[in-house]
């Protein structure tokens, strides 16, 4: 039996044409990606998760970053007073300050 039809072509005998490979092809490549962002964040979440049981977890506070309490300490401290010749405002947290404030008086150096 010959497989070829009119003038020479040949017949197909599968249902299998090249929009239906493009289609499984598209719909294989969305199911890898979403399974790629599902176990990326997956993971992420999870990771975070655990480093947050982990800080509560252990009774320890969460470490602190700031400046060490003995040096705190030794920063010399001073009252504002509004009859001074400068700008009325916090250079750090820029709030103003009010004649009788407690300051931190950070010295300038090189």
């Amino acid at each position: 039996m010959n497989n070829t039809g009119k003038e020479g072509t040949p017949i197909v005998d599968t249902y299998v044409t090249p929009l239906v490979l493009s289609g499984i092809g598209v719909i294989a490549m969305v199911l890898i990606i979403t399974t790629f962002f599902f176990i990326f964040w997956w993971q992420y979440l999870r990771l975070h998760r655990d480093q947050t049981i982990n800080n509560t977890a252990s009774g320890s506070p969460v470490k602190n970053n700031g400046v060490d309490e003995d040096i705190l300490k030794r920063i010399p401290l001073i009252t504002y007073n509004k009859r001074w010749q400068i700008e009325p405002e916090c250079s750090i947290c820029l709030g103003e300050l009010k004649d009788g404030e407690v300051l931190r008086l950070f010295v300038y150096g090189k």
